[in-house]
């Protein structure tokens, strides 16, 4: 297992993270270099080292109020989304920032494998998920109308316990 959570899907994802956008809660290793990474200014779960790749430190929210409307090629955020109880907030500011035909990447939990993961290394599972998604499936039926009407989808899973959305902006659903 890499110990960056989103390093396994790096390369497939590269077409949809050129130009300028933000990698939110990079924590150590942002998504590409473009990225603007934003994230707490201490590692995650580890409130004593400041080690973090993030450009901007603290939480993305007033980074993203104050990013105009149409303005990034792309937002990145690997397992980050399923901790708010309000993701459909969140996501649909993500969408707001987002140029038509740029992407909203997301690298997510499949809640049930990660668990079952977590059990079989010995690790804590984190009890901060407010969205326990076990598919890409899981997520689509999940996604808000108000975003699902501005964006195509699509999805695929990703071993041992994740899934990868890459949403464009300005496409049909059936994208």
């Amino acid at each position: 297992m890499c110990a960056y959570e989103a390093g396994p899907i790096r390369k497939a994802i590269a077409e949809y993270v050129q130009g300028k956008g933000v990698d939110i809660g990079c924590g150590m290793e942002k998504i590409c270099s473009n990225a603007i990474g934003l994230d707490h200014e201490f590692e995650y779960n580890n409130y004593k080292k400041p080690r973090t790749a993030a450009d901007v430190f603290g939480p993305w929210e007033p980074y993203i109020r104050r990013t105009e409307d149409d303005s990034l090629d792309f937002v990145f955020s690997s397992h980050l989304l399923e901790d708010y109880d309000r993701a459909d907030r969140a996501l649909l500011e993500w969408v707001r920032v987002v140029k038509p035909n740029g992407y909203v990447v997301l690298f997510l939990p499949r809640d049930k494998a990660y668990v079952q993961w977590c059990l079989m290394h010995g690790a804590t599972p984190n009890t901060n998920h407010a969205q326990k998604w076990n598919t890409w499936e899981d997520f689509l039926a999940w996604l808000p109308p108000q975003v699902y009407t501005k964006v195509g989808v699509k999805g695929l899973d990703v071993e041992p316990y994740s899934f990868l959305i890459v949403m464009q902006k300005g496409y049909p659903a059936e994208w």
